[in-house]
């Protein structure tokens, strides 16, 4: 029996290994990205020079001068204060490193692929250290981690994902930045630190996104702050759905609920389409798990909510949130039934309120119960059936 296996401390230390592994997976395809785009091979170097310089009086002073060469082919390619520098992209190719103009545009885009490549170096050192660590702390009804298998796995679902998409847009549009606003965003240090280094993090994401609106220049439109007073809120609202109605030649008391399809765009830049969505896929996130979005069944017209592959094998997972309805009902035995035919692995999370003992439906949702289900999903502990979250 091994005494020193704790539930929470294991599943803790997994997110964790998660968490490297895809920032890893995150570098790695900042890499392939910048080859996409035929970005040349080469790295940013850093020369410190010393120069004396004798005063009129006689006193002789030593000064360091930091300069930064664009290292290709084995050639040093310096970046000179005097070349009349392009500001913005205008159409040319600016990976033509032979043109001195097109230096600076090269040297953000080296400095992104080698912050990645710092990424990949720490975090790897660090993740292969907690690999151990799972596999030292871990019970027997845990299987061991395999430490490239599993980096292996959650790059592959990471190029799936709309992480990945999302990615790509952000380099799309780092790229038609000026060339002022390319240096502000990157760290230009020669050393770095991998706690700091959040260049393909959120907060690179959030930071590139506001500097991208404000320099195309969208103006958003004024919301208008109404006030009411007692019943003027439902006079209005009736007013509301009158002119809708009247605009859309439905009748003035249809319920508009039932009439348009939910969309929900979560902080991750994710469509889903429902509350529980969100929680799940916050939870996955969390846990550090790359997915694919809405896949397909295999020959069919149907769609799971996420697509993961484990050792792989893909499993499908569905987010049930509607178990009473009888049509919702219908059309998941039907999910099932395909995926039993076909021998594909259904995971559904049942997420349906049901009701109490007052008769009333009531949601108590555990985060930690959904992040565990994700966790033995990703260890292959679970390949199908239902499950509920409570």
């Amino acid at each position: 029996m091994n005494t020193i296996f704790n539930d929470n401390t294991y599943f803790e230390n997994l997110q964790n290994f998660n968490y490297l592994l895809k920032r890893i997976a995150k570098a790695e395809a900042v890499i392939k990205h910048l080859a996409f785009r035929g970005v040349p091979e080469g790295s940013v170097m850093f020369n410190n020079s010393r120069r004396r310089h004798v005063s009129k009086g006689g006193t002789c002073r030593e000064y360091v001068y930091t300069n930064v060469y664009l290292y290709i082919g084995g050639v040093k390619y310096y970046i000179s204060k005097k070349v009349r520098y392009l500001v913005r992209n205008d159409g040319r190719d600016l990976n033509d490193y032979s043109n001195p103009a097109n230096h600076l545009f090269l040297l953000t885009r080296f400095w992104m692929r080698r912050m990645a490549r710092e990424i990949i170096r720490s975090c790897s050192a660090c993740a292969k250290g907690l690999a151990k660590l799972l596999n030292a702390i871990k019970s027997r009804e845990i299987p061991r981690i395999n430490y490239e298998e599993y980096k292996y796995e959650i790059c592959e679902n990471f190029a799936i994902s709309e992480e990945n998409q999302q990615l790509a847009h952000q380099i799309d549009d780092f790229f038609d930045l000026p060339l002022h606003k390319q240096l502000n965003l990157l760290d230009l240090r020669p050393t770095m630190d991998c706690d700091d280094n959040m260049i393909f993090d959120r907060q690179f994401g959030e930071k590139l996104e506001e500097t991208v609106i404000s320099n195309r220049q969208k103006k958003r439109p004024q919301r208008l702050l109404c006030k009411f007073r007692g019943s003027k809120i439902s006079e209005n609202m009736k007013s509301n759905v009158a002119q809708t109605a009247e605009c859309s030649d439905l009748p003035a008391n249809v319920d508009l609920r039932n009439v348009f399809d939910n969309s929900i765009i979560n902080d991750f830049g994710e469509q889903v389409r429902s509350k529980n969505e969100v929680i799940a896929l916050r939870c996955a996130h969390d846990c550090g798990l790359c997915y694919e979005l809405e896949p397909y069944y295999p020959g069919a017209d149907m769609r799971a909510d996420i697509g993961v592959r484990v050792r792989g094998h893909k499993i499908f997972v569905e987010f049930a949130g509607w178990r009473d309805n009888p049509k919702y009902e219908e059309r998941l035995r039907e999910k099932i039934e395909y995926a039993h035919e076909h021998n594909l692995s259904l995971v559904i999370i049942d997420m349906t309120a049901y009701p109490g003992k007052d008769g009333k439906n009531c949601m108590k949702m555990n985060y930690i119960i959904i992040c565990r289900i994700f966790l033995y999903i990703q260890l292959g502990l679970i390949r199908e059936g239902i499950f509920l979250p409570y």
